[in-house]
C-alpha cells in the first residue's frame, strides 16, 4: 500500500511538472515580442516595430542610367556617376537616423533597364519610388529643379475603365500620392535655397507609368550651367543635395499616420 501510494504520488508529481513546465512554455511563446517573427521577413514596407503594429517604410532609390549608358555626358562629367554618387548619400542619411528600409536600383556603374528598376521596386512592395537625374539644356544659365509626376494621356484613360487592371496604367491610382510627395520635395529643396528655381511637372513616363506605388522623377540639376557643374562635381554640394532630398521624403512619410518613423 506504502509503495503504491508513493508510485502514485510520483506520478502526481511528475504529472504537476509537466502542467508547469507547459504553462511556463506558453507564457513565453505569448510574451516574445512580435517583431522577432518579423525579423526573418526581407525588409519591406510591411514590417512591424516593436510597440505597435505600423508600417515601416521602405524607399527605393534609383540612380539614373549605368553602364554603358552615361546619360547626360558633359566634358568629363557624366550624369550616372553623379545620381550614384548622391543617391548613396541620401541612403546613407535614411539609414543613420531611421528605421526604413532603403533599397538602391543599382548599387555600382551597371546597366539596368527601366524593366528591371520597375521589377525591382515592384517585387518589394516598396512605399515610395524616386528616380533621380541630372538634365542639359542649350541654355548654360538654366539652374532649376524639375520634379515629374506621371501622367497618361485621355485616349490611355479611354481604353482602361478600370485603371487597377491594367498593368501600364497602375501609377494612376498612386497619382494623389505621387503629387503630395512631390510638393514635400518641393518644399524641402526651397527651404535648402541650393534652387532657384523648382517646378513640379506632369508628363507621361516610361519609367514611371507601371509603379505600383507613389512615385517621382526628379532632375537635380543643368550640367550645361557652368557653376551648377562645377559645384555638382564637389562632395560637400552632393551632401547638401542629399540633405535637402532626405528632409523632403522625410516629411512626407511623417505626414502618413500608418507610418513608423522611428
Amino acid at each position: 500500500m506504502n509503495k503504491y501510494y508513493s508510485n502514485s504520488s510520483n506520478k502526481k508529481n511528475k504529472n504537476y511538472f509537466k502542467i508547469i513546465l507547459f504553462f511556463l512554455l506558453g507564457i513565453f511563446f505569448v510574451c516574445t515580442p512580435y517583431h522577432l517573427a518579423a525579423e526573418e521577413i526581407p525588409s519591406n514596407s510591411f514590417l512591424f516595430t516593436e510597440n505597435r503594429q505600423m508600417k515601416r517604410p521602405c524607399i527605393i532609390l534609383d540612380p539614373a542610367h549605368g553602364g554603358q549608358d552615361k546619360g547626360v555626358v558633359y566634358e568629363d562629367i557624366f550624369e550616372k556617376n553623379i545620381t550614384l554618387d548622391i543617391v548613396k548619400r541620401i541612403e546613407r542619411l535614411i539609414v543613420e537616423r531611421t528605421t526604413f528600409g532603403v533599397f538602391l536600383t543599382r548599387e555600382k556603374d551597371e546597366d539596368k533597364s527601366s524593366l528591371d528598376r520597375v521589377t525591382f521596386a515592384n517585387d518589394r512592395k516598396a512605399t515610395l519610388f524616386l528616380s533621380f537625374h541630372i538634365n542639359a539644356h542649350f541654355s548654360p544659365n538654366l539652374n532649376e529643379m524639375q520634379i515629374y509626376i506621371n501622367t497618361y494621356s485621355r485616349e490611355e484613360l479611354k481604353k482602361s475603365h478600370n485603371f487597377k487592371s491594367s498593368w501600364e496604367l497602375i501609377q494612376q491610382k498612386h497619382f494623389e500620392q505621387s503629387k503630395e510627395l512631390a510638393s514635400h520635395i518641393e518644399k524641402a529643396a526651397l527651404s535648402s535655397s541650393l534652387w532657384s528655381l523648382i517646378t513640379i511637372k506632369k508628363m507621361p513616363l516610361y519609367l514611371l507609368r507601371s509603379i505600383d506605388m507613389p512615385a517621382v522623377l526628379i532632375e537635380l540639376g543643368f550640367l550645361s550651367n557652368l557653376k551648377e557643374k562645377e559645384k555638382l562635381k564637389t562632395t560637400e554640394y552632393q551632401q547638401y543635395l542629399a540633405s535637402a532630398l532626405y528632409d523632403g521624403i522625410l516629411t512626407y512619410i511623417s505626414s502618413k499616420n500608418e507610418y513608423s518613423t522611428f
